[in-house]
Protein backbone atom coordinates (compact mmCIF):
# COMPACT_ATOMS: atom_id res chain seq x y z
CA UNK A 1 0.00 0.00 0.00
CA UNK A 2 1.27 3.42 -0.33
CA UNK A 3 0.85 6.81 1.04
CA UNK A 4 -1.48 8.20 -1.18
CA UNK A 5 -3.72 4.92 -1.56
CA UNK A 6 -3.50 5.22 2.76
CA UNK A 7 -4.54 8.79 2.31
CA UNK A 8 -7.50 7.94 0.16
CA UNK A 9 -8.82 5.35 2.03
CA UNK A 10 -8.64 7.29 5.29
CA UNK A 11 -10.63 10.11 3.67
CA UNK A 12 -12.71 7.86 2.67
CA UNK A 13 -13.92 5.95 5.53
CA UNK A 14 -14.17 9.27 7.87
CA UNK A 15 -16.33 10.27 4.62
CA UNK A 16 -18.55 7.50 5.12
CA UNK A 17 -18.57 7.62 8.67
CA UNK A 18 -19.87 11.17 8.95
CA UNK A 19 -22.06 10.89 6.41
CA UNK A 20 -23.69 8.25 8.38
CA UNK A 21 -24.15 10.10 11.13
CA UNK A 22 -25.69 12.79 8.56
CA UNK A 23 -27.97 10.26 7.73
CA UNK A 24 -29.09 8.78 11.18
CA UNK A 25 -29.35 12.08 12.58
CA UNK A 26 -31.66 13.02 9.36
CA UNK A 27 -33.81 10.03 9.92
CA UNK A 28 -34.35 10.68 13.86
CA UNK A 29 -35.55 14.18 13.16
CA UNK A 30 -37.51 13.30 9.97
CA UNK A 31 -38.98 10.24 12.00
CA UNK A 32 -39.79 12.23 15.92
CA UNK A 33 -42.09 14.50 13.15
CA UNK A 34 -44.17 10.87 11.79
CA UNK A 35 -47.96 10.72 13.99
CA UNK A 36 -47.89 6.59 12.11
CA UNK A 37 -45.51 3.79 12.86
CA UNK A 38 -45.82 2.32 9.67
CA UNK A 39 -44.04 6.07 8.33
CA UNK A 40 -41.57 5.76 11.09
CA UNK A 41 -40.82 2.12 9.93
CA UNK A 42 -40.26 4.03 6.18
CA UNK A 43 -38.21 6.42 6.93
CA UNK A 44 -35.43 4.16 9.15
CA UNK A 45 -35.84 1.58 5.87
CA UNK A 46 -35.01 4.29 3.81
CA UNK A 47 -32.18 5.42 5.96
CA UNK A 48 -30.53 2.36 6.04
CA UNK A 49 -30.66 1.60 2.23
CA UNK A 50 -29.38 5.24 2.02
CA UNK A 51 -25.82 3.90 4.28
CA UNK A 52 -25.71 0.99 1.70
CA UNK A 53 -25.99 3.03 -1.77
CA UNK A 54 -23.27 5.50 -0.35
CA UNK A 55 -20.42 3.53 -0.77
CA UNK A 56 -21.05 2.90 -4.51
CA UNK A 57 -22.83 6.29 -4.97
CA UNK A 58 -19.20 7.94 -3.83
CA UNK A 59 -17.12 5.90 -5.61
CA UNK A 60 -19.57 7.37 -8.88
CA UNK A 61 -20.30 10.41 -8.06
CA UNK A 62 -17.12 13.22 -8.88
CA UNK A 63 -16.63 15.07 -5.39
CA UNK A 64 -16.78 18.72 -6.02
CA UNK A 65 -14.49 19.70 -2.94
CA UNK A 66 -10.90 19.00 -3.64
CA UNK A 67 -7.83 19.21 -0.85
CA UNK A 68 -4.63 19.56 -1.99
CA UNK A 69 -3.13 17.17 0.50
CA UNK A 70 -1.14 14.90 -1.65
CA UNK A 71 2.92 15.48 -2.52
CA UNK A 72 3.93 16.54 -5.72
CA UNK A 73 5.76 13.97 -7.58
CA UNK A 74 8.86 14.92 -8.27
CA UNK A 75 9.91 15.39 -12.25
CA UNK A 76 11.92 13.04 -13.66
CA UNK A 77 15.71 14.81 -13.55
CA UNK A 78 17.74 14.55 -16.65
CA UNK A 79 20.24 12.42 -17.11
CA UNK A 80 22.51 14.40 -18.32
CA UNK A 81 22.77 16.07 -14.46
CA UNK A 82 26.35 15.06 -13.20
CA UNK A 83 27.24 15.52 -9.55
CA UNK A 84 29.87 13.60 -7.13
CA UNK A 85 29.42 10.43 -6.54
CA UNK A 86 28.76 8.62 -2.85
CA UNK A 87 31.17 6.30 -2.00
CA UNK A 88 29.65 2.61 -1.09
CA UNK A 89 31.53 2.53 2.22
CA UNK A 90 29.25 5.43 3.30
CA UNK A 91 26.32 4.48 1.65
CA UNK A 92 26.73 0.96 3.26
CA UNK A 93 27.18 2.26 6.99
CA UNK A 94 24.42 4.82 6.77
CA UNK A 95 22.08 1.36 5.65
CA UNK A 96 23.78 -0.65 8.98
CA UNK A 97 23.29 2.16 11.20
CA UNK A 98 20.51 1.35 13.77
CA UNK A 99 17.43 4.00 13.35
CA UNK A 100 15.89 4.90 17.13
CA UNK A 101 13.97 7.59 16.26
CA UNK A 102 10.39 6.70 16.32
CA UNK A 103 8.86 7.79 13.16
CA UNK A 104 5.02 7.96 12.08
CA UNK A 105 3.73 5.70 9.54
CA UNK A 106 0.71 6.85 7.57
CA UNK A 107 0.66 3.54 5.46
CA UNK A 108 0.76 1.09 9.10
CA UNK A 109 -1.70 2.97 10.35
CA UNK A 110 -4.01 2.79 7.47
CA UNK A 111 -3.60 -0.89 7.37
CA UNK A 112 -3.92 -1.12 11.54
CA UNK A 113 -7.53 0.19 10.99
CA UNK A 114 -8.75 -1.50 7.79
CA UNK A 115 -7.85 -4.95 9.89
CA UNK A 116 -9.44 -3.40 13.09
CA UNK A 117 -13.28 -2.85 10.52
CA UNK A 118 -11.95 -6.10 8.86
CA UNK A 119 -12.43 -7.88 12.21
CA UNK A 120 -15.48 -5.95 13.14
CA UNK A 121 -17.12 -7.10 10.17
CA UNK A 122 -16.47 -10.57 10.31
CA UNK A 123 -17.50 -10.84 14.18
CA UNK A 124 -20.91 -9.32 13.38
CA UNK A 125 -21.31 -11.36 10.48
CA UNK A 126 -20.16 -14.38 12.33
CA UNK A 127 -23.07 -13.34 14.62
CA UNK A 128 -25.63 -13.40 11.98
CA UNK A 129 -24.59 -17.07 10.70
CA UNK A 130 -24.92 -18.08 14.19
CA UNK A 131 -28.43 -16.99 14.05
CA UNK A 132 -29.67 -18.24 10.95
CA UNK A 133 -27.87 -21.92 12.26
CA UNK A 134 -30.44 -21.29 15.35
CA UNK A 135 -33.67 -20.46 13.13
CA UNK A 136 -32.39 -23.93 10.66
CA UNK A 137 -32.46 -25.76 13.87
CA UNK A 138 -35.70 -24.31 14.76
CA UNK A 139 -37.78 -25.17 11.39
CA UNK A 140 -35.92 -28.58 11.36
CA UNK A 141 -37.25 -29.27 15.23
CA UNK A 142 -40.97 -28.08 14.18
CA UNK A 143 -44.13 -29.53 11.86
CA UNK A 144 -46.24 -27.13 9.72
CA UNK A 145 -49.53 -26.25 11.30
CA UNK A 146 -52.74 -28.09 9.14
CA UNK A 147 -55.72 -27.08 11.66
CA UNK A 148 -57.43 -25.28 8.78
CA UNK A 149 -59.94 -23.97 12.17
CA UNK A 150 -57.05 -21.23 12.85
CA UNK A 151 -57.21 -17.96 10.56
CA UNK A 152 -54.70 -18.36 7.72
CA UNK A 153 -55.24 -14.56 6.16
CA UNK A 154 -53.96 -14.01 1.99
CA UNK A 155 -50.90 -11.90 1.99
CA UNK A 156 -49.96 -12.91 -1.58
CA UNK A 157 -47.09 -14.62 -1.11
CA UNK A 158 -46.20 -17.91 -0.85
CA UNK A 159 -45.56 -18.50 2.98
CA UNK A 160 -45.69 -21.69 6.25
CA UNK A 161 -46.83 -21.72 8.95
CA UNK A 162 -44.60 -24.19 11.58
CA UNK A 163 -45.39 -25.05 15.09
CA UNK A 164 -43.02 -26.53 17.54
CA UNK A 165 -42.53 -30.23 18.20
CA UNK A 166 -41.11 -29.36 22.08
CA UNK A 167 -40.97 -26.92 24.03
CA UNK A 168 -38.05 -24.37 22.94
CA UNK A 169 -38.99 -20.93 25.20
CA UNK A 170 -38.98 -19.43 21.74
CA UNK A 171 -42.31 -17.00 21.34
CA UNK A 172 -43.89 -16.36 17.87
CA UNK A 173 -40.98 -15.71 15.45
CA UNK A 174 -40.93 -14.54 11.43
CA UNK A 175 -38.17 -14.69 9.08
CA UNK A 176 -37.01 -16.04 5.84
CA UNK A 177 -36.72 -13.81 2.22
CA UNK A 178 -37.81 -16.12 -0.48
CA UNK A 179 -40.03 -17.94 1.28
CA UNK A 180 -41.34 -16.82 4.42
CA UNK A 181 -41.82 -19.00 7.46
CA UNK A 182 -44.02 -18.44 10.49
CA UNK A 183 -42.92 -20.34 14.22
CA UNK A 184 -45.19 -20.92 16.50
CA UNK A 185 -44.65 -22.07 20.13
CA UNK A 186 -45.11 -25.81 21.08
CA UNK A 187 -48.03 -24.35 23.37
CA UNK A 188 -49.44 -22.92 20.04
CA UNK A 189 -51.46 -26.40 20.45
CA UNK A 190 -53.57 -25.06 23.18
CA UNK A 191 -54.17 -21.50 22.44
CA UNK A 192 -57.44 -20.06 22.52
CA UNK A 193 -58.79 -19.20 19.35
CA UNK A 194 -58.35 -15.62 19.81
CA UNK A 195 -54.80 -15.66 20.97
CA UNK A 196 -53.93 -17.91 17.71
CA UNK A 197 -55.64 -14.93 15.80
CA UNK A 198 -53.83 -12.12 17.00
CA UNK A 199 -50.64 -13.88 16.69
CA UNK A 200 -51.06 -14.82 13.07
CA UNK A 201 -52.28 -11.21 11.65
CA UNK A 202 -49.14 -10.05 13.45
CA UNK A 203 -46.73 -12.25 12.24
CA UNK A 204 -48.34 -12.01 8.33
CA UNK A 205 -47.84 -8.51 8.62
CA UNK A 206 -44.50 -9.01 8.85
CA UNK A 207 -44.59 -10.79 5.64
CA UNK A 208 -46.72 -8.32 3.88
CA UNK A 209 -44.74 -5.30 4.23
CA UNK A 210 -41.60 -7.95 3.62
CA UNK A 211 -39.91 -6.90 7.17
CA UNK A 212 -37.06 -9.61 7.13
CA UNK A 213 -35.65 -8.39 3.87
CA UNK A 214 -35.26 -4.90 5.68
CA UNK A 215 -34.27 -6.52 8.66
CA UNK A 216 -31.42 -8.40 6.30
CA UNK A 217 -30.56 -4.53 5.29
CA UNK A 218 -30.06 -3.04 8.42
CA UNK A 219 -27.78 -6.34 9.40
CA UNK A 220 -25.80 -5.37 6.55
CA UNK A 221 -25.45 -1.51 7.82
CA UNK A 222 -24.74 -2.77 10.94
CA UNK A 223 -21.86 -4.81 9.94
CA UNK A 224 -20.10 -2.09 7.76
CA UNK A 225 -20.43 0.89 9.85
CA UNK A 226 -19.96 -1.30 13.51
CA UNK A 227 -17.72 1.79 14.74
CA UNK A 228 -21.04 4.11 14.46
CA UNK A 229 -22.88 4.10 17.53
CA UNK A 230 -25.47 5.59 15.39
CA UNK A 231 -26.44 2.95 13.35
CA UNK A 232 -27.13 0.07 16.01
CA UNK A 233 -29.70 2.72 17.81
CA UNK A 234 -31.40 3.32 14.68
CA UNK A 235 -31.23 -0.85 14.32
CA UNK A 236 -32.95 -1.05 17.21
CA UNK A 237 -35.55 1.89 16.35
CA UNK A 238 -36.13 0.32 13.07
CA UNK A 239 -37.03 -3.38 14.91
CA UNK A 240 -39.03 -1.60 17.41
CA UNK A 241 -41.42 0.48 14.92
CA UNK A 242 -41.95 -3.13 12.96
CA UNK A 243 -43.78 -4.70 15.67
CA UNK A 244 -45.85 -1.08 16.51
CA UNK A 245 -46.65 -1.16 12.84
CA UNK A 246 -47.98 -4.93 12.85
CA UNK A 247 -49.48 -4.66 16.03
CA UNK A 248 -51.10 -1.41 14.59
CA UNK A 249 -52.19 -3.85 11.30
CA UNK A 250 -54.12 -6.32 14.19
CA UNK A 251 -55.94 -3.39 15.24
CA UNK A 252 -57.20 -2.37 11.76
CA UNK A 253 -58.07 -5.74 11.11
CA UNK A 254 -60.68 -5.60 14.35
CA UNK A 255 -59.53 -7.29 17.20
CA UNK A 256 -59.92 -4.96 20.55
CA UNK A 257 -57.11 -3.13 21.62
CA UNK A 258 -57.15 -3.86 25.16
CA UNK A 259 -57.33 -7.86 24.18
CA UNK A 260 -54.20 -7.55 22.28
CA UNK A 261 -52.51 -5.75 24.75
CA UNK A 262 -53.27 -8.38 27.26
CA UNK A 263 -52.40 -11.26 24.76
CA UNK A 264 -48.84 -9.12 24.43
CA UNK A 265 -48.11 -9.14 27.89
CA UNK A 266 -48.89 -12.64 28.27
CA UNK A 267 -46.70 -14.08 25.93
CA UNK A 268 -43.81 -12.06 27.30
CA UNK A 269 -44.54 -13.31 30.22
CA UNK A 270 -44.03 -16.84 29.12
CA UNK A 271 -41.18 -16.49 26.68
CA UNK A 272 -38.47 -14.37 27.92
CA UNK A 273 -34.86 -16.09 26.97
CA UNK A 274 -34.23 -17.46 23.66
CA UNK A 275 -34.25 -14.55 21.54
CA UNK A 276 -31.39 -12.64 21.73
CA UNK A 277 -28.94 -14.43 19.31
CA UNK A 278 -31.64 -14.39 16.91
CA UNK A 279 -32.69 -10.93 17.03
CA UNK A 280 -31.13 -9.48 13.94
CA UNK A 281 -32.34 -11.95 10.99
CA UNK A 282 -36.17 -12.25 12.81
CA UNK A 283 -39.01 -10.97 14.04
CA UNK A 284 -39.94 -11.71 17.79
CA UNK A 285 -43.77 -10.43 18.31
CA UNK A 286 -42.87 -11.33 22.44
CA UNK A 287 -39.81 -9.11 22.34
CA UNK A 288 -39.60 -7.74 25.64
CA UNK A 289 -36.76 -4.41 24.48
CA UNK A 290 -39.93 -2.05 23.85
CA UNK A 291 -42.62 -3.59 25.26
CA UNK A 292 -44.03 -1.09 27.23
CA UNK A 293 -43.72 1.22 24.11
CA UNK A 294 -46.06 -1.36 21.98
CA UNK A 295 -48.25 -1.81 24.80
CA UNK A 296 -49.00 2.51 25.18
CA UNK A 297 -49.47 2.68 21.31
CA UNK A 298 -52.19 -0.36 21.05
CA UNK A 299 -54.15 1.51 23.79
CA UNK A 300 -53.61 5.03 22.87
CA UNK A 301 -57.44 6.16 21.99
CA UNK A 302 -56.57 8.88 19.17
CA UNK A 303 -53.37 6.99 17.35
CA UNK A 304 -53.25 6.96 13.96
CA UNK A 305 -53.16 3.46 12.26
CA UNK A 306 -53.20 3.28 9.01
CA UNK A 307 -50.18 2.17 6.44
CA UNK A 308 -47.84 4.28 4.07
CA UNK A 309 -49.30 5.74 1.58
CA UNK A 310 -48.06 5.60 -2.57
CA UNK A 311 -47.24 9.98 -1.21
CA UNK A 312 -45.37 8.50 1.41
CA UNK A 313 -43.17 6.63 -0.26
CA UNK A 314 -42.52 8.88 -3.01
CA UNK A 315 -41.85 11.92 -0.34
CA UNK A 316 -39.51 9.77 1.46
CA UNK A 317 -37.68 8.43 -1.62
CA UNK A 318 -37.26 11.55 -3.17
CA UNK A 319 -35.89 12.91 0.03
CA UNK A 320 -33.55 9.73 0.34
CA UNK A 321 -32.14 10.30 -3.26
CA UNK A 322 -31.63 13.99 -2.95
CA UNK A 323 -29.94 13.24 0.42
CA UNK A 324 -27.35 10.90 -0.52
CA UNK A 325 -26.95 12.59 -4.44
CA UNK A 326 -25.55 16.09 -1.82
CA UNK A 327 -23.38 13.91 0.25
CA UNK A 328 -21.69 12.29 -2.14
CA UNK A 329 -21.10 15.51 -4.41
CA UNK A 330 -19.83 17.59 -0.91
CA UNK A 331 -17.92 15.10 0.07
CA UNK A 332 -14.09 16.16 0.16
CA UNK A 333 -11.66 14.34 -2.08
CA UNK A 334 -7.84 14.53 -2.18
CA UNK A 335 -6.45 16.12 -4.81
CA UNK A 336 -2.38 16.23 -6.15
CA UNK A 337 -1.10 19.86 -5.98
CA UNK A 338 -0.05 20.80 -9.80
CA UNK A 339 4.24 19.96 -9.85
CA UNK A 340 6.28 22.42 -11.43
CA UNK A 341 7.46 22.53 -14.96
CA UNK A 342 10.34 20.31 -15.21
CA UNK A 343 13.95 22.28 -16.41
CA UNK A 344 14.93 22.29 -19.84
CA UNK A 345 16.65 19.29 -21.09
CA UNK A 346 20.21 19.79 -22.39
CA UNK A 347 20.09 19.48 -25.97
CA UNK A 348 22.76 16.69 -26.98
CA UNK A 349 24.93 18.49 -28.83
CA UNK A 350 25.94 16.57 -32.62
CA UNK A 351 29.44 15.46 -32.46
CA UNK A 352 31.74 17.34 -35.23
CA UNK A 353 33.17 15.82 -38.19
CA UNK A 354 36.21 13.89 -38.27
CA UNK A 355 38.79 16.06 -40.10
CA UNK A 356 40.05 14.43 -42.87
CA UNK A 357 42.79 12.44 -43.03
CA UNK A 358 46.05 13.50 -44.26
CA UNK A 359 47.05 11.29 -47.15
CA UNK A 360 49.98 12.84 -48.76
CA UNK A 361 52.38 10.57 -47.38
CA UNK A 362 50.15 7.76 -47.52
CA UNK A 363 50.94 4.35 -48.89
CA UNK A 364 48.13 3.53 -51.51
CA UNK A 365 47.07 0.53 -48.90
CA UNK A 366 47.01 2.85 -46.89
CA UNK A 367 44.76 5.51 -48.69
CA UNK A 368 42.16 2.37 -49.59
CA UNK A 369 41.57 1.90 -45.85
CA UNK A 370 38.74 3.04 -44.62
CA UNK A 371 38.33 5.55 -41.87
CA UNK A 372 37.90 3.90 -38.37
CA UNK A 373 34.22 4.50 -37.06
CA UNK A 374 33.81 6.87 -34.15
CA UNK A 375 33.65 5.56 -30.52
CA UNK A 376 30.23 5.36 -29.11
CA UNK A 377 29.95 8.38 -26.89
CA UNK A 378 30.48 7.70 -23.52
CA UNK A 379 28.56 9.71 -21.13
CA UNK A 380 29.20 10.15 -17.30
CA UNK A 381 26.81 8.52 -15.22
CA UNK A 382 24.79 10.99 -13.62
CA UNK A 383 24.37 11.15 -9.74
CA UNK A 384 22.03 13.36 -7.82
CA UNK A 385 24.29 15.76 -5.32
CA UNK A 386 23.11 15.83 -2.02
CA UNK A 387 23.75 19.51 -1.27
CA UNK A 388 20.94 20.95 -3.18
CA UNK A 389 23.11 23.14 -5.61
CA UNK A 390 22.99 23.73 -9.25
CA UNK A 391 25.17 21.31 -11.19
CA UNK A 392 26.35 21.93 -14.68
CA UNK A 393 25.56 19.16 -17.74
CA UNK A 394 28.61 17.62 -18.70
CA UNK A 395 29.20 14.99 -21.56
CA UNK A 396 32.80 13.38 -22.82
CA UNK A 397 33.16 12.33 -26.29
CA UNK A 398 35.91 9.98 -27.73
CA UNK A 399 36.55 9.74 -31.23
CA UNK A 400 39.19 7.74 -33.25
CA UNK A 401 40.33 9.29 -36.23
CA UNK A 402 43.45 8.35 -38.52
CA UNK A 403 45.98 10.23 -39.36
CA UNK A 404 48.84 9.32 -41.38
CA UNK A 405 48.10 5.67 -41.28
CA UNK A 406 48.04 6.27 -37.16
CA UNK A 407 44.93 5.88 -35.45
CA UNK A 408 44.78 8.86 -33.10
CA UNK A 409 41.88 9.49 -30.04
CA UNK A 410 40.67 13.13 -29.59
CA UNK A 411 38.71 13.70 -26.79
CA UNK A 412 35.46 16.49 -26.75
CA UNK A 413 33.52 18.05 -23.94
CA UNK A 414 30.37 19.50 -23.63
CA UNK A 415 29.70 21.32 -21.34
CA UNK A 416 25.85 22.97 -21.26
CA UNK A 417 25.77 22.69 -24.41
CA UNK A 418 28.99 24.19 -25.54
CA UNK A 419 31.94 21.96 -27.00
CA UNK A 420 35.10 22.18 -26.23
CA UNK A 421 38.76 20.90 -27.89
CA UNK A 422 40.66 19.02 -24.60
CA UNK A 423 43.81 18.63 -26.81
CA UNK A 424 43.62 21.99 -28.32
CA UNK A 425 42.94 23.40 -24.73
CA UNK A 426 45.69 21.35 -23.69
CA UNK A 427 48.16 22.65 -26.20
CA UNK A 428 46.78 26.44 -25.25
CA UNK A 429 47.88 26.46 -21.61
CA UNK A 430 51.17 24.34 -22.17
CA UNK A 431 53.45 26.96 -21.34
CA UNK A 432 51.59 27.67 -18.31
CA UNK A 433 52.10 24.04 -17.34
CA UNK A 434 55.26 24.09 -18.09
CA UNK A 435 56.38 27.62 -15.80
CA UNK A 436 54.41 25.94 -13.31
CA UNK A 437 56.04 22.66 -13.30
CA UNK A 438 59.73 24.64 -13.50
CA UNK A 439 58.24 26.66 -10.50
CA UNK A 440 57.84 23.39 -8.01
CA UNK A 441 61.10 22.40 -9.24
CA UNK A 442 62.74 25.14 -7.69
CA UNK A 443 60.92 25.14 -4.65
CA UNK A 444 61.68 21.49 -4.26
CA UNK A 445 65.23 22.36 -4.64
CA UNK A 446 65.09 25.31 -2.33
CA UNK A 447 63.13 23.02 0.36
CA UNK A 448 65.60 20.21 -0.08
CA UNK A 449 68.37 23.03 0.84
CA UNK A 450 66.48 23.88 4.45
CA UNK A 451 66.07 20.35 5.09
CA UNK A 452 69.63 19.27 4.89
CA UNK A 453 70.52 22.63 6.96
CA UNK A 454 67.91 21.69 9.63
CA UNK A 455 69.88 19.75 11.63
CA UNK A 456 72.36 22.48 12.16
CA UNK A 457 69.59 24.73 13.43
CA UNK A 458 68.24 22.88 15.75
CA UNK A 459 72.43 21.96 17.58
CA UNK A 460 72.70 25.50 17.54
CA UNK A 461 69.67 26.15 19.25
CA UNK A 462 70.16 23.23 21.55
CA UNK A 463 73.74 24.46 22.26
CA UNK A 464 72.23 27.92 22.73
CA UNK A 465 70.09 26.64 25.57
CA UNK A 466 73.13 24.66 27.00
CA UNK A 467 74.47 27.16 27.26
CA UNK A 468 72.26 29.94 29.01
CA UNK A 469 70.80 26.79 31.67
CA UNK A 470 73.99 27.12 33.73
CA UNK A 471 74.17 31.10 33.80
CA UNK A 472 70.30 31.26 34.42
CA UNK A 473 70.71 28.31 37.55
CA UNK A 474 74.23 30.22 38.75
CA UNK A 475 71.63 33.33 38.71
CA UNK A 476 69.27 32.14 40.69
CA UNK A 477 70.97 30.50 43.05
CA UNK A 478 73.12 33.88 43.83
CA UNK A 479 69.49 35.51 44.30
CA UNK A 480 68.57 32.85 47.03
CA UNK A 481 71.81 33.36 48.46
CA UNK A 482 71.34 37.36 48.54
CA UNK A 483 67.53 36.79 50.27
CA UNK A 484 69.18 34.47 52.58
CA UNK A 485 71.92 37.15 53.72
CA UNK A 486 69.05 39.86 54.40
CA UNK A 487 67.00 38.21 56.27
CA UNK A 488 63.69 38.25 54.52
CA UNK A 489 60.41 36.82 55.14
CA UNK A 490 59.27 33.39 54.38
CA UNK A 491 56.11 34.94 52.37
CA UNK A 492 58.26 37.21 50.36
CA UNK A 493 61.10 34.23 49.87
CA UNK A 494 58.33 32.27 48.49
CA UNK A 495 57.55 34.66 45.91
CA UNK A 496 60.94 35.46 44.92
CA UNK A 497 60.94 31.70 43.99
CA UNK A 498 58.10 31.50 42.28
CA UNK A 499 59.13 34.88 40.40
CA UNK A 500 62.11 32.84 39.66
CA UNK A 501 60.97 29.64 38.18
CA UNK A 502 58.25 31.31 35.77
CA UNK A 503 61.14 33.59 34.50
CA UNK A 504 62.85 30.31 34.12
CA UNK A 505 59.78 28.87 32.15
CA UNK A 506 59.34 31.49 30.20
CA UNK A 507 62.73 31.61 28.90
CA UNK A 508 62.35 27.43 27.95
CA UNK A 509 59.21 28.30 26.45
CA UNK A 510 60.23 31.17 24.20
CA UNK A 511 62.88 28.69 23.04
CA UNK A 512 60.27 26.10 22.22
CA UNK A 513 58.10 28.83 20.20
CA UNK A 514 61.23 29.28 18.24
CA UNK A 515 61.59 25.89 17.68
CA UNK A 516 57.88 25.36 16.51
CA UNK A 517 57.90 28.28 14.28
CA UNK A 518 60.95 26.92 12.47
CA UNK A 519 59.11 23.89 11.65
CA UNK A 520 55.68 25.40 10.76
CA UNK A 521 58.00 26.91 8.24
CA UNK A 522 59.40 23.83 6.93
CA UNK A 523 55.80 22.09 7.03
CA UNK A 524 54.76 25.61 4.77
CA UNK A 525 57.11 25.17 2.43
CA UNK A 526 56.26 21.54 1.69
CA UNK A 527 52.73 22.20 1.12
CA UNK A 528 53.28 24.86 -1.29
CA UNK A 529 55.49 22.32 -3.11
CA UNK A 530 53.09 19.69 -2.89
CA UNK A 531 50.24 21.69 -4.63
CA UNK A 532 52.51 23.26 -7.39
CA UNK A 533 52.83 19.60 -8.03
CA UNK A 534 49.29 18.67 -8.32
CA UNK A 535 48.26 21.59 -10.65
Amino acid sequence: MTTELALRGLLFAGELFVAAIVIMAIAMEASSFAKRASLRYFIWTAAFGALLALPALALLVPSQIRLALLPTSAPAIPQTHVVEAVSAASLRAVAQAPDTSWHFNLVTFAEALAALWLLGVVVVALRGVAALIGLFLLRRNSAPLRDNAFLQPDVGRAYEIRVATKPNGCGPVTWGIVRPVVLLPFAAKFWPRERMQAVLLHELAHIRRRDSLTQFISSIACALYWPNPLVWIGAHTMRSNAEMAADDAVIIAGVRPSSYAGELLQLASEFRSGQGALAGVSLFMAAPSALEARVSSVLAPKSLRSGVTAMDVLKITSVGILAVGAIALARPSLAQDAPPPPPPSVAEAPLPPAPAASIDAATPAEAAEPPAPPAPASPVTPVIAADGHHHHSIDIYTTTQTQHGHPVKRTKVIIDGTTYDTDAEIARIQPEIDRAMAESHAREIAMEKVRAEEPKIRAAVDQAMRNVRPQIERAMADAREELKKQNLDVKISERVDEALKRAQIRIELEAARTNAEHDRQVKDDETDTDSDNNK
